[in-house]
């Protein structure tokens, strides 16, 4: 009568010092807001060049102008850009429900490689999508 049902499973293991774990704790929800701040701008910039590139080469379809955003954006060559579009597909637009790339999904993408790229181990505590939403028109 005297054990728990708890007491047959281990303790999970602490990582970091006290101090470590405050620190994270407390600096979360600055982390998320910065995240969320940083994806905006990504989301911006995406919107930006998307909309130049329409305005000077109308002529472009949707996919070829992702391809140049994208080159533009990550300052890299146009198969490197093709590369990420796929990524971002394969990330976005293939589950589940197979549908067409949206800029949206491009610059979701864009800005959680950005994110994660920087933070490392940590990876992204915010959530994304509505910053990105709000940021980038519906059918852009």
């Amino acid at each position: 009568m005297g054990t728990s049902l708890l007491s047959n499973f281990p303790a999970p293991p602490r990582t970091g010092t006290a101090l470590q774990r405050w620190a994270a704790a407390f600096t979360a929800p600055w982390k998320a807001w910065s995240e969320r701040r940083r994806a905006a701008a990504c989301a911006r910039e995406v919107l930006r060049l998307d909309r130049m590139l329409a305005r000077i080469q109308p002529w472009l379809t949707r996919e070829e102008r992702h391809r140049k955003v994208v080159a533009a954006y990550m300052v890299c060559e146009a198969a490197d850009a093709g590369a990420l579009l796929r990524c971002a597909e394969a990330s976005f637009a293939t589950w589940p429900v197979r549908r067409e790339l949206t800029l949206r999904d491009v610059a979701h993408y864009l800005a959680v490689s950005e994110l994660l790229a920087a933070n490392g181990e940590t990876g992204v505590q915010a959530s994304l999508k509505r910053v990105i939403d709000a940021t980038i028109p519906a059918g852009v």
